[in-house]
C-alpha cells in the first residue's frame, strides 16, 4: 500500500472583510477584469477562459490583479461580480455568462440560471445543480517584474511596447496583468505576488494607485478593440512582457532584504499615482517631526 505524505498541505489565514467594495474600485475592476477576460478568449480561446476562471491559484492570482487585497476574504464573489457587469452585455459575442455575485445577488443565482436556460436553450435545472454542487466544493518572480519596469538595464520599453508615455509603474502592472493572461499554470503558485500591480483596498500590500490603474486598463482596452480589426501588434507588445519577465527570471538573483524595502517606496509614493484606499486617499510624507 503506498504511502501517503501530508506535509506538502499548506493553509492562509484571511481575515474576513464586511461591508462592499467601494464604487471607485469596482468600475475599474469590472473594466479591466472584462478586457483581461476579452484578451484571453481572443489570444486562447472562450474554453480556455472558463478553464482559468475555474482554477483557484490562477482566480486568486486574477482577483491580486484587480486589487483584491492578497489576504482577503471574499474574492471570489467580489470579482465575479465585476464580470458580471463586464462580461453579461457581450454574452452574444463571447457566449459566457456570469451569475450571482455578493450578497444577495448571490441568492439570486438559480433564478438567474433559470432565465438564462430559457433565453439560450440550455437546461436550466442542470446548470443551477451544476451551481450549487460547486458552491459546495469552493521572491525571485516579483524581483524580475520589479527590474523589468524599474532597473535602467532592462527599462528601455517604450518602443518594445509600441506604447508611447506608458511609465516604469505601469510597465509594473501590465507585465503583471499580461502573466495572468498569457502565464502557465505554474506561474500561480504565489497569488499574492500579483498584488503587486495595483495593491488592495485596505492597504495591503500598499494603497491602490488609481492613477496607474486607469493607464491599465486604457492599455488593455485599447489591446482589445485593436486586435478585434485585426492590428495585434499592441497585443503582442502586452503578451513580450510577461515573456521578458520569464526570460529574466533565469539569470536574476533575487535579494530578499528588499522586499519591505519595495512596500515602503509604494507606500511612501502613493500619492504620486492617486493611492487611495477605502479609508480614504494617500498623502504625501510629512518631512516635519512630532512628538506625538
Amino acid at each position: 500500500m503506498p504511502k501517503l505524505h501530508f506535509n506538502n498541505v499548506r493553509h492562509a489565514d484571511l481575515p474576513l472583510h464586511y461591508g462592499q467594495v467601494p464604487p471607485w474600485l469596482a468600475q475599474r475592476m469590472s473594466k479591466l477584469g472584462g478586457a483581461i477576460v476579452e484578451s484571453i478568449i481572443l489570444e486562447y480561446g472562450q474554453s480556455e477562459a472558463l478553464t482559468r476562471l475555474s482554477d483557484p491559484l490562477w482566480f486568486q492570482a486574477f482577483g491580486c490583479v484587480l486589487d483584491m487585497d492578497w489576504h482577503s476574504s471574499g474574492i471570489t464573489t467580489s470579482v465575479m461580480g465585476a464580470l458580471k457587469k463586464a462580461m453579461n452585455p457581450k454574452f452574444n459575442e463571447y457566449g459566457i455568462y456570469f451569475c450571482g455575485g455578493k450578497g444577495k445577488h448571490s441568492r439570486q443565482t438559480p433564478s438567474e440560471l433559470a432565465a438564462l436556460g430559457q433565453r439560450t436553450g440550455l437546461n436550466g435545472d442542470e446548470l443551477i445543480r451544476s451551481s450549487r454542487l460547486t458552491a459546495t466544493r469552493r521572491t525571485q518572480r516579483l524581483g524580475s517584474i520589479l527590474a523589468l519596469a524599474h532597473d535602467r538595464q532592462y527599462s528601455d520599453f517604450e518602443s518594445f511596447l509600441l506604447m508611447e508615455g506608458v511609465g516604469p509603474r505601469t510597465i509594473q502592472s501590465l507585465a503583471l496583468v499580461s502573466e495572468v493572461i498569457h502565464g502557465a499554470p505554474s506561474r500561480f503558485t504565489d497569488p499574492a505576488r500579483f498584488s503587486f500591480a495595483h495593491g488592495g483596498k485596505d492597504g495591503h500590500p500598499f494603497p491602490v494607485p488609481l492613477k496607474t490603474y486607469d493607464e491599465t486598463i486604457q492599455t488593455l482596452q485599447s489591446s482589445v478593440e485593436k486586435s478585434k480589426l485585426g492590428d495585434t501588434d499592441k497585443q503582442q507588445a502586452i503578451k513580450n512582457l510577461s515573456i521578458a519577465a520569464s526570460l529574466l527570471e533565469k539569470s536574476f538573483e533575487a535579494d530578499e532584504t528588499q522586499f519591505d524595502k519595495v512596500i515602503a517606496t509604494e507606500r511612501r509614493d502613493s500619492y504620486k499615482y492617486g493611492g487611495r484606499t477605502v479609508f480614504g486617499k494617500a498623502k504625501p510624507p510629512s518631512d516635519q517631526l512630532t512628538l506625538f
